[in-house]
């Protein structure tokens, strides 16, 4: 080791210890700091809905990541083993992990402002040249964790504070899992004092609902609700058990059962390839969630919901579900995941996808067949008519060019042959 990637090392070092003595992060309230009107970034209504069918542009896990992890950690940062016999590369890729370890250890995400520009750049043009009708946001807008109003700071500064996205256009948001919104001291008066929403509610349009859920109580990945309690906000939210009263979303789906088209926005895709795919097979996460996803899978299936919007696994991903119990011409429930709005993971490998459709198959008497996976930065677009609904989604390119990456379609149940 050279003499002058010593005094590097020493330096940073040095350095990082003045910043972790300097103080970190700490759980406050958003309210504390901020007037109501100076963060609600649902301020533009969404009016006469129930008279409109709409074009809505999609985006997703917006929330800031970490350099220790996206420049150190990956695989591909170390893949190519040449480069560590340059000087420059092991100053660059040493100092990266020895800095963001530091910020990480301070808890300050420090990765993705780029990436969130370019998305809120392209997400601007596309309000100009498509003129859609809102925003939706399926979720992970705060930093790292909701209960510390610094990390909804990074939110705030890339999307709101000085910038024209979300004050031109009604926004629609989702809870996402760092919102940490099942903490009720300061996850979850953060979100709202962001949003103003509930965790559940419905938008009725012309010939469709969206019906948006906080899949937080179904999948705990902060281990914040007791068994018991999950149990019962399950039955009361999603599901309810036989003789019982009908679920929150039962109710909703009983109401709107004439709409052409039904779609839910949660955070957590129910079937997905992603890395996150295991958050449902962990007992942390919650009891006997194969379950209780079988259940609400069914539950949908059987109220006519065809599209699914979800978020959490920093890819794009179009998964069609057949279930055990349909024919052959029936139509597959739609899964969309948009999530391309900081920086994206590489998706598992051909493998691991096999051994993931297998066990779906399996355990849950599912036939998931991805459509598409890529890691590719990116924005949807949700488009209704009184004859189908379509997903078109779109590359955002590092010089901001957009290219559109797919396109599917779905007809409403009197138009089908």
């Amino acid at each position: 080791m050279n003499r002058l990637f010593q005094k590097f090392i020493l330096l940073t070092l040095s350095a990082g210890m003045l910043w972790v003595t300097s103080g970190c992060a700490s759980k406050a309230l958003l309210t504390d700091t901020y007037a109501p009107d100076d963060v609600r970034i649902t301020q533009v209504q969404l009016e006469n809905s129930e008279s409109l069918n709409p074009t809505i542009l999609l985006m997703g896990d917006s929330q800031p990541s970490w350099r220790v992890i996206e420049k150190f950690y990956k695989k591909e940062n170390v893949a190519t083993w040449w480069q560590l016999a340059v000087p420059f590369y092991q100053v660059y890729w040493i100092g990266n992990g020895i800095i963001g370890g530091i910020n990480y250890l301070r808890f300050y995400p420090d990765a993705g402002h780029q990436e969130r520009v370019k998305l809120r750049t392209a997400l601007e043009d596309a309000i100009q040249s498509d003129h859609p009708d809102a925003i939706l946001h399926v979720g992970d807008m705060a930093g790292s964790d909701g209960r510390y109003a610094e990390h909804w700071d990074y939110f705030l500064d890339d999307f709101w504070f000085d910038h024209k996205l979300f004050r031109e256009i009604p926004v629609l948001t989702t809870i996402g899992n760092h919102e940490w919104a099942n903490d009720t001291t300061f996850g979850f008066p953060n979100y709202e004092a962001v949003t103003g929403t509930e965790r559940f509610y419905t938008v009725e349009f012309r010939d469709a609902v969206l019906i948006v859920m906080d899949s937080n109580f179904l999948v705990d990945q902060w281990g914040l609700i007791p068994d018991d309690e999950q149990d019962a906000l399950f039955n009361e939210w999603f599901v309810s058990e036989p003789g019982e009263e009908a679920s929150w979303l039962e109710k909703q789906l009983d109401t709107y059962k004439d709409k052409a088209f039904k779609i839910i926005s949660m955070h957590h895709p129910p079937v997905t390839f992603g890395w996150h795919e295991k958050d449902w097979y962990k007992e942390n996460n919650g009891r006997e969630l194969v379950s209780k996803r079988r259940r609400f899978l069914d539950t949908i299936r059987q109220g006519g919901v065809q599209l699914i919007l979800s978020g959490h696994e920093h890819i794009y991903e179009h998964v069609e579900v057949h279930f055990d119990s349909d024919d052959d011409t029936a139509e597959p429930l739609h899964i969309a995941v948009v999530t391309g709005g900081t920086m994206t993971r590489q998706p598992p490998g051909e493998n691991a996808i096999a051994e993931m459709q297998q066990k779906y198959d399996e355990l849950s008497g599912l036939n998931a067949e991805p459509v598409l996976i890529t890691d590719k930065s990116h924005y949807g677009i949700l488009e209704i008519t009184d004859e189908k609904m379509t997903v078109r989604v779109l590359e955002v390119k590092d010089d901001g060019a957009v290219v559109e990456m797919e396109s599917f379609s779905i007809k409403s149940p009197g138009s089908q042959k």
